[in-house]
C-alpha cells in the first residue's frame, strides 16, 4: 500500500471513529477497537478491557460524561502525520479538537412548519440549553414546547427574537436548571403513536382492526 493511500484510509477511520464519538454511540466507538484493549486516560488511570460488551459500557460511559459536559457533539481534526510500521500497521497524530457548547440554537422558517430537523433531536441528546427560532404554533415549536424547552420564538418576529435571546443568555448565563422532557421521543412511544394513528385511519375509512390474526386453511 503507497504512502498516500494509507493516509487516505486512516484518515476514513479517523472520521468515522470521530463520527461515532459525536452521536456519543458507545457502541460505534467499541466497534473502531479490536479486544483486548489497554486505554490510558487523560487522568493518567490505565483500563485494560478483555470484552466487546466491557468495551462498549466503558466507552458509553465516557461519551456520557462528555455529553453532560456539553462535549464532544462537535470536532475537528488537523495536522495528520502517519507513519508506515509495516504490513497493515502504522503510527498516526493528529491534533483533534473537541468544541464545547454552552447553549444549542435551533433556526426554522415558518414555511417549514410541517417538518422537523433531525438536528433537534441531536440537541436533545446533548443534553443543552436550547434557544428555538422557530414558529411556536408550527410542529418544531410544538416538539420544543412539549419537551419543555421555554425560550421560543418565531423567527420572523425581530421583537420576539430580540426578547427570547435575552431572556436565554440570562437563563443559561445564571445556571438556570433544565430537563427536557423525552420520554415521548422513546421508540416505544412513537411505535405506540404510530400504531395510534393506523387504527384511526383504520376507523376513519370504515374498517375494524381485528384483535387477532388468523389462519385458515386451503382446500
Amino acid at each position: 500500500m503507497t504512502d498516500s493511500l494509507l493516509e487516505a484510509e486512516v484518515a476514513a477511520f479517523l472520521d468515522k471513529y470521530m463520527e461515532a464519538f459525536g452521536a456519543f454511540d458507545g457502541k460505534a466507538i467499541a466497534a473502531c477497537y479490536h479486544v483486548p484493549v489497554i486505554t490510558l486516560r487523560g487522568d493518567g488511570s490505565i483500563h485494560c478491557l478483555t470484552s466487546e460488551d466491557e468495551l462498549t459500557n466503558f466507552f458509553q460511559t465516557v461519551a456520557d460524561t462528555y455529553a453532560r459536559e456539553g462535549s464532544g457533539s462537535e470536532s475537528r481534526r488537523s495536522n495528520l502525520r502517519v507513519i508506515p510500521l509495516g504490513g497493515r500497521s502504522a503510527l498516526a497524530t493528529m491534533d483533534w479538537e473537541m468544541l464545547r457548547a454552552d447553549g444549542l440554537i435551533v433556526m426554522q422558517g415558518s414555511n417549514c412548519n410541517e417538518q422537523i430537523p433531525a438536528k433537534l433531536y441531536e440537541y436533545f441528546r446533548a443534553r443543552r440549553p436550547i434557544l428555538g427560532l422557530a414558529d411556536p404554533l408550527g410542529d418544531t415549536g410544538k416538539v420544543m414546547r412539549d419537551a419543555g424547552v421555554t425560550h421560543i420564538a418565531k423567527l420572523e418576529d425581530a421583537d420576539q427574537v430580540e426578547s427570547a435571546i435575552d431572556s436565554y443568555l440570562c437563563a443559561v448565563c445564571n445556571g438556570a436548571p433544565f430537563a427536557w422532557k423525552l420520554s415521548d421521543m422513546s421508540r416505544r412511544a412513537r411505535a405506540g403513536a404510530l400504531a395510534g394513528v393506523l387504527e384511526e385511519a383504520c376507523t376513519t375509512a370504515g374498517h375494524t382492526t381485528p384483535s387477532k390474526a388468523r389462519c385458515e386453511p386451503r382446500c
